[in-house]
């Protein structure tokens, strides 16, 4: 979700056009300077004040809390990956007669997706951390497990090692993953 609200972002960030820059600045700015547990609250005990019908379940409330909010940060990720492809791109597929959406979806993305891809897989393991919080709304994801085992046991120092080293290994597995994905894409780019 973060992916697909960040790539549309930053499409609304570089149209000339005010009817999709205007609305893709607001949501950049909302979703960068309200906090990811406020927007949490907000759509699991806000909507449902609005209407009965708008009532999420808590993974659902995470889930879309989570995307919408580092959607935003993504946004400025896929900006500046496709302004830094230098216009000469643009222009030599334009002379070979490519429209505009051709020549983006077969010069210009490529090489932004190569530069996106370390600062995306950082922002995947913030959503992967960030994903504690929403145990403020019921969601019983690791965090709030590793508590209240520790708690019902009386072992809570031991339960939060715990929960801070499965995070960590899973960050760790992250990291290898995107190394990896580097070094294939980087590969692939030398034989060209």
């Amino acid at each position: 979700l973060a992916c697909f609200l960040g790539f549309f972002g930053a499409l609304g960030l570089l149209s000339p056009r005010p009817v999709f820059n205007v609305p893709a600045k607001l949501y950049v700015s909302l979703g960068q300077g309200v906090p990811v547990i406020v927007v949490l609250f907000l759509l699991y005990f806000g909507l449902p004040h609005l209407h009965s019908s708008l009532l999420l379940t808590s993974i659902q409330a995470g889930i879309l809390g989570l995307g919408i909010t580092n959607g935003a940060y993504l946004s400025e990720v896929f900006r500046v990956s496709i302004q830094s492809v230098h216009y000469g791109q643009t222009e030599a597929a334009r002379a070979i007669g490519m429209t505009p959406v051709k020549a983006f979806r077969r010069v210009i993305f490529p090489q932004a997706a190569r530069n996106a891809i370390p600062p995306t897989a950082n922002y995947y393991i913030f959503i992967l951390k960030d994903s504690t919080l929403v145990s403020f709304i019921g969601v019983a994801e690791l965090f709030s497990k590793a508590q209240s085992i520790g708690q019902r046991d009386f072992r809570i120092l031991e339960m939060l090692i715990l929960a801070g080293s499965i995070y960590w290994c899973l960050t760790v597995a992250l990291n290898w993953f995107q190394a990896r994905l580097e070094s294939r894409i980087g590969v692939a780019y030398a034989r060209d």
